[in-house]
């Protein structure tokens, strides 16, 4: 009985950590050589992993 509650725990802990909110922030100026570039379109990309095969369509996180 006592295993499977750890077992019970650990999946309810694993499941706490994985729908955490997160958030991300950038703030900055882009520059072309010493000029700040206008017109340009920015994405922001999720880190891949080693083990990703190619791009998620949730790896953009914003643009």
């Amino acid at each position: 009985m006592l295993i499977k509650i750890i077992i019970f725990l650990c999946l309810i802990a694993c499941y706490v950590n994985g729908m955490r909110q997160q958030a991300v922030a950038v703030k900055g100026i882009l520059l072309c050589g010493n000029r700040p570039a206008g017109g340009v379109k920015v994405k922001l990309w999720d880190e891949a992993s080693i083990y990703d095969d190619g791009p998620d369509p949730d790896d953009v996180l914003d643009e």
